[in-house]
């Protein structure tokens, strides 16, 4: 993915949010499955699914770009 003109898809996403144990949300231009969360995958009992996790928010445009953004304000 470092590399240029490397895509990434909703496969991508899922192997993401296992990797860095962060919730990615995305939001989507089409009216079906409009809304997407990916949470990691945890062992049962390793205690890391009550940790605060990070969040990252994406907007996808159909069939392919995605961008990320913050609320107003944030940092």
């Amino acid at each position: 993915m470092a590399l240029a003109r490397t895509w990434g898809d909703e496969l991508t996403l899922r192997a993401c949010s296992d990797a860095f144990q962060c919730v990615i949300h995305v939001v989507q231009s089409t009216a079906e499955n409009w809304y997407l969360v990916y949470e990691p995958q945890t062992e049962e009992g390793d205690g890391r699914e009550s940790r605060r996790r990070k969040r990252l928010f994406l907007t996808y445009v159909s069939p392919v770009h995605y961008n990320s953004f913050t609320r107003e304000g944030d940092n």
